[in-house]
C-alpha cells in the first residue's frame, strides 16, 4: 500500500509540475485516472482475455477521434466494471485536490470502497470518501446507499 500511495503521490507531482497536468486536472481527470487503472491494473488481465481471443488489442479499443468530446473505448470499458467505477471516481475525486498527500490508509480505503460500494446494498465509511461518492452518484448507479452516518434505515 506504502507503493501504491507513492506512485499516486508522484501523480500529484506530474498534474502540479506543468499547465498541461493543471488542464487535465481541470478539464479530464477522469480520462487520465481512468487510462492510468488500466495501464497499472487491468493492462495484464485483458491483454491475457483478448489474446485467448484472437483479438486485437486496436480492435477492442479504438482511440478516439481528436475532436471527441466522448470517453475513450477504454473508458467506457473501465467504467462498465462496477469495482472500476467507484476506484475511478474516489482516486479522479482525490486527485482534484492540487495538495493532498496521499498515504497506505487511502489504497486501503479505495480498495475496500471498491468492493463494498459495487456488491452491497449500504457501505458507512469516513466523509472524505463518501462525499466523492455520493457527488457522482456512484451509489445510485450500483443500487448502494453510501454514507458516513450511522442512521436508522429508511
Amino acid at each position: 500500500m506504502t507503493q501504491r500511495a507513492a506512485l499516486e503521490q508522484r501523480q500529484v507531482e506530474n498534474l502540479n509540475s506543468s499547465d498541461d497536468g493543471r488542464n487535465w486536472r481541470r478539464t479530464r481527470l477522469r480520462d487520465v485516472t481512468s487510462a492510468r487503472h488500466f495501464l497499472i491494473d487491468l493492462n495484464e488481465p485483458t491483454a491475457n482475455g483478448l489474446n485467448a481471443r484472437n483479438i486485437d488489442f486496436e480492435d477492442a479499443f479504438a482511440p478516439p477521434s481528436e475532436d471527441s468530446d466522448e470517453p475513450s473505448e477504454m473508458r467506457r470499458f473501465t467504467d462498465s466494471m462496477p469495482s472500476s467505477d467507484v476506484f475511478v471516481t474516489i482516486v479522479t475525486e482525490m486527485h482534484r485536490n492540487a495538495e493532498r498527500t496521499w498515504k497506505p490508509n487511502d489504497i486501503f480505503d479505495i480498495d475496500a470502497l471498491s468492493v463494498g460500494v459495487a456488491y452491497c446494498d449500504a457501505v458507512l465509511c469516513d466523509n472524505d470518501k463518501a462525499r466523492p461518492l455520493n457527488v457522482r452518484r456512484v451509489g445510485d448507479r450500483l443500487g448502494t446507499r453510501v454514507t458516513s452516518r450511522l442512521v436508522e434505515p429508511p
